[in-house]
């Protein structure tokens, strides 16, 4: 008896870098689109004011926290 023939199935993407039904959609504007969404908002509100501090604190503007 040969043995029978097996088929690959693939299952669809779902999520925010899933393509749309008839629309090609690349991974920098997937990834515009993630950073833009409005749920996103508190995250990168807080990445950005991390990365301010951190450029704060390396900068010689950071001597004036210090004492005189």
């Amino acid at each position: 008896m040969p043995p029978k023939s097996t088929t690959k199935r693939v299952a669809p993407r779902h999520g925010p870098l899933a393509p749309e039904e008839g629309t090609a959609t690349g991974y920098m504007k997937a990834t515009y689109e993630a950073v833009t969404a409005r749920e996103n908002l508190g995250v990168i509100r807080a990445v950005g004011i991390f990365g301010v501090a951190v450029a704060f604190f390396h900068s010689s503007w950071s001597d004036i926290l210090l004492p005189a």
